[in-house]
Order: C-alpha cells, then structure tokens, then sequence
C-alpha cells in the first residue's frame, strides 16, 4: 500500500476557520488568548501539529479535537509537536485550542497529514445563528477548574476555559464566540491582598489589543497592536467582572462608587466598538458584594442617553449555594 504525507501552513487565505482573536506572526497563526484556535478539515490516518517555540516558566496546554472526541497537549520548549494516530483515513474535522493562559504567544508553524490517500479538504460553512464575546477573569479563564484543591496557586495544568460557563454556554447555543479574559483582573483594580490597588491588571485597558504577550509582530509589541473589531461582530457582550475588583473595594463606599462609575465607562468602550451588541452584565459566580454596583454601572450607562440597547443584569447564584439547591456543580 501507498502512503503519502502532505503538509499545510495556515496562511492567509487558506481553506480553515479562526476562532477568537488569533493573528498572524511571520505569515503565521498566533494563538494569544484562551480559546483562540484554527479548525480544517482533512482525509488522514494520523497528523502532526507542529508547534513554534514556547519558552515560558509553565507550559501552554491545548486541546486538540478530532470529529469532536478531545486530547490534551502539553507545548514547552522547543521542537514542539503533536503526533495522533490511529484514525481511519476517511475525512476529519480536526480543532485546535488554547486552553490555558500564558505571556507568550503560541503558533501553529504547520500541519502534517499522513494516509494511503492524504488530503487536506475544503471546510464545510458554518452558519451560526450567534455569535457571543465574552470579556473576564479568572472564571471566564477557567482557573483551576482541573484542581480539586482551592488552595492551590495558578497552574496552566488545571486551567481549562473549555470547562468555563463562557465556552460551555457558547457550545450549549451552537454559537461562534471571542472571549477576552485575564486571571487577576478588574474593572478599577486587579486582585490584591494588602488593600494596595492593582492598576497595571485591567481589562479595559486591554480589551482594544490583539493579544496579551511579551512577543512582537514586525517589531512591534503585540500589546500595542490593536485589534480590528470588525473581524468578530458579536450579537451579544457578555460582561463578567467585579470578583477582583472586590478585593480592594471591600465595603468601602468610595471605592464601590469608583467601580461603577468606571464600569459605566467600560460599557461605553465595548458599545463603541460593538455599536449593534446586545450588553449583559453578569455577576455573581464567586461573590455578589458588588451586585448592586453592577445594576449603579448600567443606570449610570443609561442616564447618558444611551438605553437603546438591551443591558440585562443577572445576579448568578454563587457556587456553593447553586449546589446545595440544585446538585449541579457550576463551572
């Protein structure tokens, strides 16, 4: 029997599918944030993901899905590569995704197809009824949710965004989706535990750029390039923060004001950019002391003239209580 092997980078204009805000380094894809990754469709018996270099303290995992069953990568160091094997060498729909956070970019160099008859094939078109971006922290992330233990600091090897209530309501509503989300961060003030505030962890000052890495693109940080917002225009911006910000608010007033009115500040950024987005503001998953900051935040919003669109505050149930009441454990 004959066997062959064909090879694909994923360049411009080739027959695949992006998914959340991934961009190109050196003619080739990046994958920056959680959940950004590349779909192509293939006729194989085994292929291999090879990796650019990844040179971090922790590795970057992935998840790779071949006809929707999943396998988990772990991408360190140099040489990088994903070897699967074992398939029949009939057409497969095969998804990368970056599953964990990192400051460094992650890149696809190419793929490796291997079978008696291989060949990449065109993508079917996908018609999806929504499309839904989802701006937060550490639970959009994920974080920790592979981690029995709550006393256990970060890790990229129990971080999975696949398992977040953001990926999971997108897969639940057969949506497309961008998500934008740092561990850590808020609205006025990232995580802290001495009451010093955290200016350097805000999402609003990071929602307008392409990626989160020390990398470069043509010599120039990715931190400084910005986004093109009319690639992804959401019909829905699903807005979850406030858990971080809660650590230095605590229940001081004046810091509570500062956090809705810079909220209210942050749905006009995501509005300019997202003229035609419905905006929900979601909160409540961890804690819900700055519930009613959240609901301050949209009337504030809406006193400036700007109630056309629909601002939808859901007060989640905590974790715990979500399941005592229900038995279900909530992602």
């Amino acid at each position: 029997m004959n066997f062959c092997t064909k090879d694909m980078q994923i360049t411009k204009g080739e027959n695949f599918r992006l998914y959340g805000r991934p961009f190109y380094v050196d003619g080739i894809p990046a994958l920056s944030w959680s959940n950004s990754g590349i779909e192509f469709c293939a006729d194989f018996e085994r292929f291999t993901v090879y990796f650019g270099d990844y040179v971090s303290e922790m590795p970057v995992y992935v998840k790779i899905y071949v006809d929707g069953k999943e396998f988990k990568h772990a991408v360190s160091g140099k040489n990088n590569a994903a070897v699967l094997e074992g398939f029949k060498n009939t057409p497969h729909t095969v998804k990368i995704l970056r599953i964990s956070e990192g400051d460094v970019l992650l890149t696809v160099r190419f793929i490796r197809i291997f079978g008696s008859h291989a060949e990449f094939l065109p993508l079917p078109k996908e018609n999806k009824r929504l499309k839904l971006e989802f701006l937060g922290d550490s639970i959009t992330c994920g974080y920790g949710v592979d981690d029995n233990d709550p006393e256990h600091h970060f890790s990229t090897a129990t971080e999975d965004e696949t398992a977040s209530y953001a990926y999971l309501t997108a897969q639940s509503l057969d949506a497309d989706y961008s998500m934008v989300s740092y561990s850590g961060y808020g609205i006025i003030s990232g995580y802290t535990e001495t009451d010093e505030k955290r200016l350097t962890e805000l999402v609003p000052d990071k929602y307008e750029d392409t990626g989160y890495s020390r990398g470069k693109v043509d010599g120039v940080a990715v931190t400084l390039q910005k986004w093109d917002f009319d690639r992804f225009c959401p019909d829905f911006v699903v807005i979850n923060l406030g858990t971080n910000d809660d650590s230095y608010c605590k229940d001081i007033a004046q810091r509570q004001e500062e956090y809705a009115a810079c909220y209210a500040q942050f749905i006009q950024q995501v509005h300019s950019h997202n003229p035609g987005a419905y905006i929900l503001c979601v909160y409540g998953i961890m804690t819900d002391r700055l519930y009613p900051y959240v609901q301050k935040a949209v009337e504030l919003y809406r006193q400036q003239g700007m109630s056309a669109l629909l601002h939808c505050i859901l007060n989640l149930i905590p974790m715990k209580q979500a399941t005592a009441q229900t038995g279900i454990q909530v992602s």
